[in-house]
């Protein structure tokens, strides 16, 4: 998922950043920043309140649509447009680390079905819905259980985070 292109800005946390955010308008590199300053303050506090794998990934990208985030489970990345305020990305970071959870802990999984193409197993159970509509999308029950838990993951992030701002 780390493209070629991309330029590694911290090796701890392994945080890369898409080629096309780091040139042009001067408004970029300043939201690259507090992405950068979000994902190193807040992911000691996910690390203790999440299981997550070791070989966590981050990439700052742009994304198509109407999509701020999502989480690659073959390659352990997250993926994730800064352009957005402080906390909206908050949320979405910790939206996107459940899903490394569900599938660090193998709730949730993905399988090629041949004629069918990716279908998501929750908890061993093929599930069929591929959330074309946004409704169909939230009630999927990976993504119930995202929303949610977000919500109470960035309560939690904030309280420990005002020490970082």
């Amino acid at each position: 998922m780390i493209k070629s292109t991309d330029i590694c800005i911290n090796r701890k946390n392994s945080i890369y950043v898409s080629r096309d955010l780091t040139y042009g308008r001067r408004k970029r590199p300043a939201a690259v920043a507090v992405a950068e300053d979000t994902i190193n303050g807040s992911l000691p506090v996910f690390r203790t309140l999440l299981d997550l794998p070791d070989d966590l990934v981050f990439r700052l990208a742009r994304m198509k649509g109407k999509f701020a985030g999502l989480y690659v489970s073959g390659v352990k990345t997250v993926v994730i447009n800064p352009l957005y305020k402080q906390k909206s990305f908050l949320n979405t970071l910790a939206h996107e680390l459940v899903h490394a959870e569900q599938f660090y802990q193998g709730r949730l999984e993905t399988v090629y079905v041949t004629n069918k193409g990716w279908l998501h197993h929750w908890k061993g159970e093929i599930n069929t819905n591929k959330g074309k509509t946004y409704n169909s999308y939230r009630n999927q029950p990976w993504e119930k259980e995202a929303f949610e838990r977000s919500v109470t993951l960035c309560e939690e992030v904030e309280k420990v985070f005002q020490i970082f701002k």
